[in-house]
């Protein structure tokens, strides 16, 4: 296992490095990876991405989905383009191939972490009340 230093604002503290495995670390650390959140205020993740450009746009990488093969609009050994990677751990930064898994959004949500999934039904409730 290597660590992998994460560039950006948000690289502080537990979001400083990626963890990955010792036979993806030479080709991981050529590039610049950031820590970035998902933008999810009811389930908030820190990722670590690269961003490139692909075809004369702008895209961004999750260092996750790249280990996995499932780069921006390819698919990987017949699973679609709306194949998700799920972090067993719930550790977003810890990207050992033991920790991740091919899923869909079902498999997903169903990894989600019953903490994750108390939040959710709270902020679900209080938006039933006040509309």
């Amino acid at each position: 296992m290597k660590r992998i230093e994460l560039g950006g604002k948000h690289a502080v503290g537990e979001h400083q490095y990626a963890l990955v495995d010792d036979q993806d670390y030479e080709e991981l650390s050529r590039h610049r990876w950031k820590a970035k959140p998902n933008g999810n205020k009811a389930r908030p993740q820190v990722y670590a991405v690269r961003n490139t450009q692909v075809g004369g746009k702008h895209v961004t990488i999750r260092m996750h989905r790249h280990i996995m093969g499932l780069n921006a609009g390819s698919g990987v050994n017949g699973i679609a383009d709306g194949a998700e990677v799920d972090h067993r751990n719930h550790n977003t930064l810890d990207n050992r191939r033991r920790n991740l898994v091919l899923s869909d959004r079902r498999g997903n949500a169903n990894n989600m972490s019953e903490r994750g999934l108390r939040n959710i039904r709270a902020q679900h409730k209080i938006n039933k009340l006040w509309s």
